[in-house]
């Protein structure tokens, strides 16, 4: 009885995941489509959307820091390149680069460091928690 619930539940589960999916992508779509003609009309709001695209940036890269989110952390480095580009940052784009070709590497060569970074030992913790904050931190 109680497997024939937890069957029917997973079922449900699997259904509203695919329907949320699907209404997802076409309102991913529509905010797209609303966000590209508003930056057309007005620079105040072209402004505001690459703040907020810039601020989470910083989100994920602080975000992958603290949970030691090493997969995180790469996407984050690889998604502030063209913000480099962009405030015209030559050598933190030329050495995050360079940083990110040499992370990549690690992977393919399957080395041992890989595989502690991957478990989240790239980061220096004082307390063994996720987004802990100590004041003598600072």
């Amino acid at each position: 009885m109680k497997d024939a619930v937890s069957e029917k539940m997973r079922d449900m589960s699997k259904e509203f995941l695919e329907s949320f999916i699907s209404t997802s992508s076409i309102m991913l779509d529509d905010f797209n489509t609303f966000r590209t003609q508003r930056m057309e009309k007005s620079e105040t709001f072209t402004f505001w959307d690459r703040f907020v695209r810039m601020v989470s940036v910083l989100k994920d890269l602080e975000r992958a820091d603290r949970e030691g989110n090493w997969e995180l952390h790469l996407h984050s480095v690889q998604a502030a390149l063209p913000l480099f580009a962009g405030c015209d940052r030559i050598n933190y784009l030329r050495w995050a680069s360079v940083y990110l070709d040499d992370m990549k590497k690690l992977q393919v060569d399957g080395s041992e460091v890989y595989g502690n970074f991957k478990a989240g030992k790239f980061v220096v913790k004082r307390l063994d928690l996720d987004n802990s904050f100590s004041p003598s931190l600072i």
